[in-house]
């Protein structure tokens, strides 16, 4: 939008600074000045992206340094109303009289134009009325009215809400065109002859002409620069020598991009076999220690020999029943009682819970400590 209001400003430069600021000669310095701020803020170089944005900047400076000061802007009212004559307003209705009322096909036929503008934006009723004659308005209920009572002078309820459709969809043509006009220089589009061609076919169907809007007076000049290049192509490719360099030159980047695929190509397969690889280690080490776990939670399994000391050998044993606890079935009431305790009922736990302690051991003392080995 911003792109927008500065193609504006820059057609707007040998108007006046009324027009610049979208106000009224009669309107207060707190309006001109709020529309100044709002204008300044959007064209502002700091801000706005376009190329010329300082141009459309330094005009409204202008504008609002003359029409700010008050014998500034008297002397330019002066100065004004003398070089330009005031539009003239459209003739008015007669005044209102019980025998002079709107006839009823009048006002349906405003309701009608209306009904069909009900979606229209404030742009859009701006382009119709511009088109009808119409003063400016800056509210959107006031161009509707003015735009219905301009269309009702047909009579018919059904010709007006037809005039009213055709000028709404010509306007929101001329908005869309006017917007890729504006747009061309950072589409794809500016690199594309038949693009911009087309473009500019269509911004001239639609009225828009190289005065009124000078970003077609640079898309005419890319399209000459295209066209040249296009010149200049066609005659590089009749000499023979030129065709030649680029056939090696087309063969030479088709090798290179030939060469990358492959190396591309080789550099996946090397991935995929390395995790192919490392997938089968991974499913050949989780079967070996299931196996291992398997055989160690076997009731009565023997150990293969280590070959390291007895005293390894006991502390491997003792890690063997903290780990993997008994499972036989046949377990006294006491062995499952040490069993609930976290460790393996041995015969010194057999003598401590027994009441008779000397005499149990003597019954028990050929016990030895219960491991699995």
């Amino acid at each position: 939008m911003e792109d927008l209001l500065v193609d504006r400003l820059l057609s707007l430069a040998n108007a006046s600074f009324y027009e610049i600021l979208g106000v009224q000669m009669s309107d207060p310095i707190g309006i001109i000045k709020q529309a100044y701020f709002k204008m300044s803020r959007k064209v502002h170089p700091d801000k706005c992206q376009h190329s010329r944005s300082t141009e459309a900047f330094q005009l409204v400076q202008a504008a609002w340094s003359t029409l700010s000061d008050p014998a500034l802007s008297a002397a330019y009212r002066n100065k004004f109303t003398a070089r330009y004559k005031p539009t003239p307003a459209p003739r008015a209705a007669p005044a209102s009289a019980p025998s002079q009322a709107p006839s009823s096909a009048s006002v349906e036929a405003i309701i009608a134009v209306h009904r069909a503008l009900r979606y229209a934006s404030l742009p859009e009723l701006r382009a119709i009325s511009r088109k009808l004659g119409l003063p400016a308005a800056k509210k959107k209920v006031v161009l509707a009215q003015s735009i219905a009572v301009a269309l009702s002078a047909y009579g018919c309820v059904e010709t007006s809400a037809a005039k009213a459709q055709r000028l709404l969809a010509e306007a929101r043509t001329f908005l869309e065109c006017e917007f890729s006009v504006c747009r061309a220089e950072v589409t794809p589009a500016w690199h594309s002859l038949g693009d911009l061609r087309m473009l500019v076919a269509s911004a001239r169907s639609c009225g828009l002409t190289t005065l009124t809007h000078p970003v077609l007076q640079r898309i005419l000049q890319r399209i000459k620069e295209l066209e040249e290049q296009e010149a200049r192509s066609a005659s590089a490719w009749d000499n023979p020598e030129l065709r030649r360099q680029a056939e090696e030159e087309n063969a030479r980047q088709q090798a290179v991009e030939r060469s990358r695929r492959e190396a591309e190509e080789e550099r996946s397969r090397r991935r995929a076999e390395a995790m192919r690889t490392a997938n089968a280690s991974a499913a050949g080490n989780t079967a070996a220690n299931a196996a291992a776990k398997g055989a160690a939670s076997m009731p009565h399994a023997r150990q293969a020999p280590t070959g390291h000391t007895p005293g390894e050998k006991a502390k491997d044993a003792s890690k063997e029943n903290a780990s993997s606890p008994r499972t036989d079935v046949n377990m006294s009431k006491e062995e499952r009682q040490g069993l609930k305790r976290g460790r393996h009922y041995t015969s010194w736990d057999m003598y401590n819970d027994s009441k008779h302690g000397r005499k149990q051991l003597g019954i028990a003392s050929f016990l030895r400590p219960v491991s699995q080995n």
